[in-house]
């Protein structure tokens, strides 16, 4: 696939580059059923498209066909995925740290450029007064110990590190601060506020730096490599190991989980 050098980076392509060039370069839009659930989330608390739930009972057929084409403009769940992300929703807007964190201008998208490059990034929330980011999340835990390393995997230092210079590089503001409101995605939907501290936000530079300067080279050469380009190694782990199996399926790949709630998606 060629991707043009004039479409703008986006930082969930972006941080495509920890895993390969090769990947960063495959990156298509897939809507998922997480997807859909975030923008609805989204939507409930800072604004947006009309989010509703279907009744059916399957989303086909001449009802369901009926019932999207009278509905366009709005974002549809199922009636059980509407009524989990409408209390998420709730609980955000019943938490007062919350609400006021997120307060100001809400779901903004900067046109910016960074190292030279075209870029484009959604911030959920930038303050009135310019001097912080913030961001909403669904978890599967917001509990901060647990968070803080679905944070560290899910990139969410860099996430923030780019915004808040896509924001000073716009004109927008001089934040200096960054949070994140994390909702869990499960009964009882608790709330967490978590400050972006500096050792975050630094590690997320140099990561993003380093992936804009190796994006930049690959499109430089148009060579997208993946993993490795030779041979490598495979060693024995260095410590003893309890073997699993059943957790791969037929073709040996691990069953992929949905990045919001940690489940094996079906």
């Amino acid at each position: 696939m060629d991707r043009p050098d004039d479409a703008p980076v986006r930082y969930s392509n972006l941080k495509l580059m920890a895993l390969s060039p090769a990947h960063y370069h495959a990156a298509a839009k897939k809507d998922t059923g997480a997807m859909q659930r975030g923008r609805a989330l989204h939507s409930l608390v800072l604004g947006g498209a009309r989010v509703i739930g279907y009744p059916g009972k399957t989303r086909y057929g001449k009802q369901w066909d009926a019932f999207k084409a009278a509905n366009t403009d709005a974002e549809i769940l199922t009636g059980k995925e509407f009524d989990k992300v409408r209390a998420m929703a709730e609980s955000v807007l019943h938490h007062k740290i919350a609400m006021q964190v997120l307060e100001g201008q809400h779901e903004v998208e900067v046109d910016w450029t960074y190292l030279g490059r075209k870029c484009q990034s959604h911030v959920d929330s930038i303050a009135p007064d310019g001097k912080w980011v913030a961001e909403l999340k669904s978890t599967v835990s917001s509990e901060p110990g647990r968070f803080a390393w679905q944070s560290h995997k899910m990139a969410y230092g860099g996430q923030v590190a780019f915004y808040l210079d896509a924001v000073r590089a716009a004109g927008l503001g001089e934040p200096t601060d960054a949070y994140v409101v994390a909702v869990e995605a499960a009964e009882p939907f608790v709330v967490t506020v978590l400050h972006v501290e500096e050792d975050a936000l630094e590690l997320g530079r140099r990561c993003v730096r380093l992936w804009m300067e190796q994006l930049l080279n690959c499109e430089a050469a148009n060579d997208w490599p993946g993993y490795a380009q030779g041979i490598v190694p495979l060693h024995a782990p260095s410590q003893d190991i309890n073997f699993t199996f059943g957790d791969e399926d037929e073709d040996g790949e691990e069953p992929a989980h949905d990045p919001v709630t940690g489940e094996v998606a079906a």
